[in-house]
């Protein structure tokens, strides 16, 4: 069996220039400077949708498992969810 589902979230536009920083500069950073960021993104309102759309088999493992490979569909979901986040 194939299932395909489709999810819509409520999320937050990140700023350019939060989403620029990667985890290089991120280690480099005080805690006080992550916990500015941290706070920053959480007190921004939601203001858009994220669509992502998976496509699941019945014989895929389940998620953490070690029966066997995830489909394309399935491994690929966080991927797309993060790649729409940024």
């Amino acid at each position: 069996m194939v299932y395909t589902v489709n999810s819509t979230c409520k999320t937050v536009a990140i700023p350019d220039n939060l989403s620029k920083i990667d985890i290089a500069s991120l280690a480099k950073m005080t805690p006080a400077q992550v916990s500015a960021i941290v706070k920053t993104v959480q007190d921004l309102p939601v203001s858009r949708d994220v669509n992502v759309t998976v496509v699941l088999y019945s014989d895929d493992p389940a998620p953490g498992g070690t029966s066997g490979p995830l489909s394309a569909g399935y491994a690929g979901f966080s991927d797309d969810v993060l790649d729409k986040l940024m």
